[in-house]
C-alpha cells in the first residue's frame, strides 16, 4: 500500500468492541488505535530479527556442531543429582 491509501480489513464484532474500548482508553478513534498498534508490532517484529553474517566455511563448520551427536556434559547437569 502507498501513503494515502485506506485499506478495509475484515473483524470479529468481540474484536471491534475490545478495540474500541482501548481506543477510548487511549483518548484515539478506532482507526487510530488499530494502525498505531500494528504499526508498533511492524516495528518490534523488524528490530526483533537477528541476521548473523558468515563466511560459508564457517557456517559449515557451525553445521557440523549442529549435526553432531549430543553428548552430556557433566557441568550443565542439574545439581540435585549430585
Amino acid at each position: 500500500m502507498v501513503g494515502g491509501e485506506t485499506s478495509s480489513i475484515g473483524h470479529r464484532s468481540e474484536n471491534r468492541s475490545l478495540f474500541d474500548c482501548a481506543a477510548k482508553a487511549k483518548g484515539k478513534t478506532f482507526t487510530d488505535f488499530v494502525l498505531d498498534t500494528a504499526r508498533v508490532a511492524a516495528e518490534d517484529d523488524l528490530l526483533n530479527q537477528k541476521i548473523i553474517s558468515v563466511s560459508p566455511e564457517a557456517y559449515s563448520a557451525f553445521q557440523e556442531r549442529l549435526d553432531m551427536p549430543f553428548h552430556a556434559n557433566e557441568h550443565l547437569c542439574c545439581k540435585e543429582n549430585k
